[in-house]
């Protein structure tokens, strides 16, 4: 096997193990493929993120590269990489998120299936007139909620994308079958080609969007507001009126996933109503969440009253 690049608080034997067990994948299928080195960051026995790479000549991760891999949770794929293997992380329980480029042009058959953490994409794209065939790809791969946070030359967007289930309904009486779809995360990748991205597409069909979960409508409308990438104006309006309307649900939802920074985005645009704020307060001071606390009531004591010592003492932690 060759030498194992290590740095910083990378691990040798761990990583080594890792490339054996791939190893020992590829051959039990008869796959014959240049072995890829893992660069490994966290702990050692739960490491947080592989680095995948061999040098500047690798275009490719072979298929079943890194299939069944219990440990796997994020992977950084090197702008080298332009294709990737059919199956290459298949069954991947803990895998949640992906960094790649642009420069990653092909997706084989069943990269990502049955790795049912997977929600979030980072992508880079690197060169000046942008193709989105590896953001159409993916969305094509995956039918699932995915969250997206895209460096694009005209600057950066986070995009969330519904998820839909593809299925078909028997009609007897016409002897025929027809295909069902259900969600509307099928009509949000509609609004992605491999050549353009059409943000107003994508605005449009927030009315579609509101009678799915909170979570999936909430984190499209934060995603569009945080970053308004050919936002236009109506389109922001209908996005801070959904959150003011649906406040009390998506704050409580930000504090249970721990989302400090989008409280404090909501913070920061007046998004964030009296009576969300008094329902929400006792939760965070039950549950020993001092940061958000702080945050909140600063944020009451600036636009809605001045709490004094007796209501400062129901918050202390």
């Amino acid at each position: 096997m060759p030498a194992l690049p290590v740095f910083g608080s990378f691990h040798y034997r761990k990583a080594a193990a890792c490339l054996m067990a791939s190893a020992r994948t590829r051959a039990s299928r008869g796959i014959s493929s240049p072995l890829l080195c893992l660069y490994i960051r966290g702990d050692e026995e739960v490491p947080s993120v592989f680095m995948i790479g061999r040098d500047a000549s690798s275009k490719l991760i072979p298929a079943y590269a890194f299939s069944g891999r219990a440990d796997l949770k994020k992977v950084v794929v090197p702008d080298s990489v332009v294709a990737i293997g059919d199956f290459a992380f298949y069954d991947c329980p803990e895998l949640r998120e992906i960094e790649i480029t642009d420069r990653t042009v092909n997706l084989h058959h069943g990269v990502f299936r049955k790795c049912p953490k997977l929600s979030f994409f980072h992508i880079r794209f690197l060169d000046p007139q942008p193709s989105f065939r590896i953001f159409k790809e993916i969305l094509n791969e995956l039918d699932s909620r995915i969250r997206f946070f895209l460096d694009i030359p005209m600057g950066q967007a986070e995009l969330t994308f519904p998820s839909y289930e593809d299925g078909f309904q028997e009609d007897t009486m016409a002897r025929a079958i027809h295909e069902k779809i259900e969600g509307c995360g099928y009509q949000y990748r509609q609004t992605v080609t491999r050549e353009k991205l059409d943000f107003k597409a994508y605005d449009r069909l927030f009315s579609f969007a509101e009678y799915d979960t909170r979570e999936t409508a909430a984190r499209i409308a934060i995603g569009r507001l945080r970053y308004p990438a050919e936002l236009r104006k109506d389109y922001r309006e209908r996005y801070q009126e959904y959150l003011i309307r649906e406040n009390t649900g998506v704050l409580r939802m930000l504090v249970e996933e721990r989302d400090v920074e989008c409280i404090r985005f909501l913070a920061s645009q007046n998004l964030i109503t009296e009576e969300a704020l008094d329902k929400t307060l006792p939760l965070l001071a039950r549950n020993g969440f001092s940061e958000y606390a702080a945050i909140l009531m600063q944020y009451q004591g600036t636009h809605f009253r001045k709490y004094n010592a007796s209501s400062e003492e129901q918050f202390v932690f």
